[in-house]
């Protein structure tokens, strides 16, 4: 079964879906990965840089062709690329002087003609030599190294089975691929030592890229992007209190940032390219159309942020994905306290970009609306953030209800938030003062719920292993300079206390985990978000006030 899951999903991945995974198989020969190209702006010329056992520098250009067989005359089109991956060697920090090798990587096959080709290729003085992958070099290393990055446990197997077999354009089962990483990386109890660590975030690289991959083959960026982000995310709950860095570990993380950006700049490309958001016939996509606006929203402003942190866009790409989150019109919707979460990295980019009236009134639209559907009643109060929009919308049109599995069975929503107070301190951060004391009496009328970390670990999972969840009911009355000290003294709160330094990978954890978003976390975004409107505005993104 194993070998006969290896071959499909080989016989049907692009050069992008397989990528990662191949980068794992290196890793697991003995590789030392230096480089692994986002296939963005910015490209170093070969796809993979890597150091051999025997330290000898390796440059790999893969291309996709599954179950196909490449001729000449494909050969002879990227033969200018060819020469430069063997004319040019590649200038990357760490990369051996001296000789390298060089690597044509296809999970196709190449036809005599390519190899008789390559040969003559090699017969010129060029500094390195050719050697061509081909589908069954791939395949004898997938099944070389298959025992040890392989989920071991039956139950993560057909985790994995399940995940593969999933309907590539709906949503990532989120909760599947959890269970599956959090198995293999013994997220619950943290027990690994590092050697074990070390193989086990190879495996569950392995079974992210393998799992995903139908979803990279559909084109479902933002399944591939949340795929990638929960991988990274679970790496870091078990890796991060460790006393040294472990290299394997290091590449495997730097894997899943540049898959998510890879994922996230190709949503980018295909929104900037439409003419508009909208899905198959009207009538269907109507039910679902504003949600996508929200999903897109929060996905491209995380992309922006990125795009200042790691220069994942052009100029000109990136100028034209500002002037998009500015200028954007298409109403989005608060579907469940879990938008919240999607909106608020599109607030905190309007921020940046000093776009303050529009910031302002997003903001406090999300706030008003929210305090009142959670105080109208059991038929509007919004579900809390741990409730995905696919339950939701199952939910209100009857399907869960004539299933005996009704939201409003299991819990009560009116009257309590998980978000109101986030959205509150930071709209007392951003000095919309007149603005809080008018919401304030009906603020107070809610439970505002949040739950308190022990661990900073834990904030990057789906689920807690300690912790508690507590409820805070303001007074009627309260001191403005009270709430401005407590949003002062939250930045030094567990769960936020940890954060990784690039802004972007919080924010994208939100829409992976949109009950990760609570009052410190946000007012601590607002707080970094300021510092990028000198960088904003270096790039003529800015907004005049």
């Amino acid at each position: 079964m194993l070998e006969k899951l290896l071959e499909n999903w080989l016989d049907s991945a692009s050069e992008r879906s397989y990528q990662a995974v191949f980068v794992q198989m290196l890793a697991a020969d003995g590789y030392r990965v230096l480089h692994s190209t986002r296939h963005c702006t910015l490209e170093y010329g070969k796809d993979v840089l890597a150091v051999a056992p025997d330290g000898v520098g390796c440059a790999f250009q893969l291309k996709g062709d599954p179950r196909g067989r490449m001729n000449v005359e494909s050969f002879r089109k990227m033969q200018t690329q060819v020469v430069q991956l063997l004319t040019q060697r590649p200038s990357f920090p760490g990369f051996p002087a001296g000789p390298y090798r060089a690597y044509l990587v296809s999970n196709g096959e190449f036809n005599e003609e390519v190899q008789v080709a390559a040969r003559e290729i090699n017969d010129s003085s060029y500094p390195a030599m050719l050697e061509l992958w081909s589908r069954g070099t791939l395949l004898d290393l997938c099944k070389r190294h298959a025992a040890s990055l392989w989920p071991s446990e039956i139950a993560d197997t057909k985790a994995l089975l399940e995940l593969y077999m999933t309907n590539a354009g709906d949503p990532l089962p989120v909760e599947i691929l959890d269970g599956l990483l959090s198995s293999i990386l013994s997220v619950p109890d943290r027990s690994l030592k590092s050697a074990e660590l070390s193989r086990a975030v190879s495996s569950a690289c392995w079974a992210t890229g393998i799992g995903i991959s139908r979803f990279a083959e559909r084109g479902n960026h933002y399944a591939v992007a949340v795929g990638w982000m929960l991988c990274w995310s679970l790496i870091r709950a078990t890796y991060v209190g460790k006393s040294r860095k472990i290299s394997r570990i290091e590449e495997a993380v730097s894997i899943c940032e540049s898959a998510v950006l890879d994922a996230l700049t190709e949503l980018w490309e295909e929104v900037r390219e439409r003419e508009n958001l909208g899905e198959g016939s009207p009538l269907v996509d109507m039910d679902i159309f504003h949600w996508r606006v929200t999903v897109l929203v929060g996905l491209l402003s995380v992309l922006a942020f990125a795009s200042v942190q790691r220069n994942v866009l052009g100029d000109e790409s990136l100028a034209a994905l500002a002037a998009w989150l500015i200028s954007h019109k298409e109403k989005a919707e608060l579907w469940g306290e879990g938008a919240v979460a999607q909106l608020f990295p599109w607030i905190a980019f309007k921020v940046s970009v000093r776009d303050h009236d529009e910031a302002k009134a997003l903001l406090l639209t999300v706030l008003s609306q929210l305090i009142g559907r959670n105080l109208a009643g059991d038929e509007t109060a919004l579900p809390t953030p741990h409730y995905s929009f696919e339950e939701i919308k199952r939910d209100r049109i009857g399907v869960r209800k004539a299933a005996g599995l009704s939201l409003s069975d299991r819990e009560t929503f009116r009257g309590s938030s998980y978000c109101a107070e986030a959205l509150l301190r930071s709209a007392t951060l951003l000095g919309y003062i007149d603005e809080v004391k008018a919401l304030w009496p009906h603020f107070t009328k809610l439970g505002h719920r949040c739950f308190e970390f022990t661990s900073s670990e834990d904030y990057w999972t789906l689920r807690a292993q300690r912790g508690a969840e507590v409820t805070r009911i303001y007074p009627s009355t309260y001191e403005v300079a009270k709430l401005r000290e407590e949003i002062v003294s939250s930045g030094s709160d567990v769960g936020v206390a940890a954060w990784p330094e690039d802004l972007w990978l919080v924010l994208m954890w939100w829409q992976v985990a949109p009950h990760r978003f609570n009052s410190s976390a946000a007012c601590k975004v607002l707080s970094l978000s300021r510092s990028f409107e000198q960088s904003f505005e270096s790039r003529g993104l800015s907004l005049c006030d």
